[in-house]
């Protein structure tokens, strides 16, 4: 059952990578954004039925990371494009960068369970570490993606898949740094903060910025002041300049937060905050 189940899922998502590659040769058209809109259904109810990964054969495994990264290569550059105008195409890609993390999510262990029984504890610890990193880190990126230019429900799905990880990083790898959980952790609830206000829900965003860890590193905080910024800038273009305010003045406070000689490489990203914090409050008196 698993190996016509992976056998099965590889041919649609192979035929997924192609209908991709032949919509950006074509800059195109519609007959391949209709196929591709069907295969990602397809695919994504696949996944949904998939049995256990430790199940499959190390061969299938192997195949269906494979075609996964090969299918996150080949749309993940498209769907970061700011010069694509139609955003139909945009969503597209957007949808089928979701699929492929799904991929590299499903064959990056969440532990040892199917491999070798002579394998010892610290390999076992070092698979399913491996496996949680690489997942979190594609996992990530393609939330960046997709929470500005696919349905929500893209991006709550992946945040998902960040939530059970890192509580099992928390929970079963005590070798773990605390100031790369708490780099995990800001990351996460970062992106859940500026999920919750594109879902309208200020409230929730207020409260899980609350459990940010803000006493860690510079990598944090750079996480959080961009989160801030897209979080304010969303607010200015739909006319919520309070909203947008408050969220770029947090970020030029964590900003103020970074010492100055480590802070330099993000000295544009401060200049956007100001641009765009000068912009909100000049739009907020005008409509006074």
């Amino acid at each position: 059952m698993a190996s016509f189940a992976a056998g099965d899922l590889t041919d649609r998502v192979v035929a997924l990578i192609a209908s991709t590659l032949e919509m950006q040769a074509e800059a195109s058209v519609e007959p391949p954004k209709i196929f591709i809109g069907d295969v990602i259904c397809t695919i994504e109810e696949q996944l949904a039925r998939l049995p256990d990964m430790a199940k499959l054969l190390p061969s299938e495994r192997s195949k269906l990371d494979a075609i996964g990264t090969e299918l996150w290569n080949v749309c993940r550059s498209p769907s970061r494009s700011s010069n694509l105008e139609d955003k139909e195409t945009v969503e597209m890609y957007s949808r089928v960068l979701a699929v492929a993390f799904a991929l590299v999510d499903i064959t990056s262990p969440y532990n040892a369970q199917g491999y070798s029984q002579s394998i010892g504890l610290r390999e076992k610890w070092l698979i399913s570490y491996t496996g949680h990193v690489r997942a979190l880190e594609v996992a990530f990126e393609a939330a960046h993606i997709c929470i500005e230019t696919a349905p929500l429900d893209y991006t709550l799905r992946i945040l998902k898949v960040v939530a059970k990880r890192l509580n099992s990083l928390e929970a079963s790898d005590p070798a773990i740094d605390q100031v790369q959980l708490d780099s995990i952790s800001t990351e996460y609830y970062m992106f859940r903060v500026h999920l919750a206000w594109r879902q309208g829900r200020s409230d929730i965003a207020d409260h899980l910025f609350a459990k940010v860890p803000l006493k860690a590193s510079i990598n944090n905080r750079s996480v959080v002041v961009e989160r801030c910024l897209h979080v304010g800038r969303g607010a200015l273009e739909v006319g919520q300049y309070d909203a947008s305010i408050k969220w770029l003045e947090t970020a030029l406070e964590q900003m103020q937060e970074i010492p100055e000689d480590q802070g330099l490489g993000l000295k544009n990203l401060t200049l956007h905050v100001r641009h765009t914090l000068g912009q909100s409050v000049q739009a907020g008196l005008w409509k006074k």
